[in-house]
């Protein structure tokens, strides 16, 4: 039963370290869910989570609005050089048509020039075909004294190369009309073009500045709601809310995403040490339930063995009463028979057995001591 005993006292003393530890763990896990709770926290996870990928968004709509307006600068640098172009050949094209204006002038020239000429021999050709007697279609005269002997005109070589100069004229007319025409047309068509695309890029650009504007008032709407809004969260994102959607949002806005970052971290960290608190509560509530019913078992080990020491110990008592009991008869027997054999007690004939009878007395008392 010592043993036991022993064994109970460590149990116990084991049990106290461990109960001792156990309040401390319940005291850290208490410090850790002061100033929110793992609920809250979870919750304020779940909101990083949502504002994160709204951020996400405005990052999205932010670049896009940026290359767009990339794209926006350099198409309106091409339509100034287009502009400039247009404006060179308009200069040029006033030119043309000066030259043009003159050729044709040059032209209606040669052909009057060319057709009197015509005029003049088609007249000569007719006068050697003129009569006397007959008038002349043009004055009426009966004589005719130039038409003896006259040869029939033809067209001579400068008539030939007059002709042949207004063909020129011509080609070159419409060379020029030609040229200022598709000069018109290419540059304008292009200039027509680069601006539709200004405007579809300035539209899209548009659309990502609304979006953006309707992000930020999203955000800033649940970060005022008192009943859904983490305070922290809402302390690190109003620089960005202050900031507007007409400036550069970049820098701010990383910014904020970094922060949030660290923040979720932070919560990530409580939260699992809240979980590994857990663990070792749990392992350490087993480890006492187990030493208590180790204990148990040992307590009623113990109160089984005094309930067998108090069994033995009344069966000794018992004993040792009867023994008494026992001693008291032979006591009294012994005195009866030793009255009877003391007549003979003077006998010159002592036996043993008479002798031992004698001394019966005496060791009974030794025996009862």
């Amino acid at each position: 039963m010592v043993v036991q005993q022993q064994r109970q006292q460590a149990q116990s003393d084991k049990n106290e370290v461990t109960q001792k530890q156990l309040i401390a763990l319940k005291k850290a896990q208490s410090e850790l869910i002061q100033a929110q709770s793992v609920t809250q926290m979870r919750e304020t996870q779940e909101q990083i989570d949502s504002t994160s990928q709204q951020l996400d968004q405005l990052h999205f709509h932010d670049q896009q609005r940026r290359d767009l307006n990339a794209q926006v600068i350099q198409i309106t640098s091409h339509i100034e050089q287009l502009e400039s172009e247009i404006n060179g050949y308009e200069k040029l094209i006033t030119t043309k048509k000066a030259s043009l204006k003159s050729t044709q002038e040059k032209h209606q020239d040669k052909l009057n020039q060319l057709q009197l000429q015509q005029k003049v021999a088609a007249l000569e050709n007719y006068i050697a075909d003129l009569q006397d007697g007959t008038p002349c279609p043009l004055c009426g005269a009966l004589e005719h004294p130039y038409a003896q002997n006259h040869p029939h005109l033809l067209p001579d070589d400068e008539n030939s190369q007059l002709a042949q100069y207004i063909s020129v004229l011509d080609e070159q007319i419409t060379e020029l009309n030609k040229s200022i025409t598709a000069e018109q047309a290419s540059k304008q068509s292009t200039l027509a073009s680069k601006k539709n695309q200004q405007a579809e890029l300035t539209a899209q650009i548009q659309q990502h500045d609304t979006a953006i504007t309707e992000l930020l008032y999203v955000i800033s709407q649940q970060m005022n709601d008192e009943n859904l809004a983490d305070s922290t969260i809402a302390n690190l994102i109003q620089p960005l809310l202050a900031l507007g959607s007409d400036n550069d949002i970049v820098p701010v806005l990383t910014a904020s995403k970094n922060k949030l970052a660290t923040y979720k971290d932070r919560i990530k960290d409580s939260l699992a040490l809240y979980d590994r608190l857990l663990e070792d509560m749990s392992r350490l509530r087993k480890t006492l339930e187990t030493a208590s019913q180790d204990q148990q078992v040992l307590a009623n080990d113990i109160t089984e063995q005094r309930y067998k020491i108090t069994i033995t110990e009344s069966n000794i008592t018992g004993i040792d009463n009867k023994i008494t009991e026992n001693f008291a008869e032979l006591q009294t027997l012994i005195t009866a028979i030793l009255q009877r054999i003391d007549p003979y007690a003077a006998s010159s004939y002592p036996t043993e057995a008479l002798s031992t009878l004698q001394r019966a007395p005496e060791n009974l008392q030794l025996l009862s001591a």
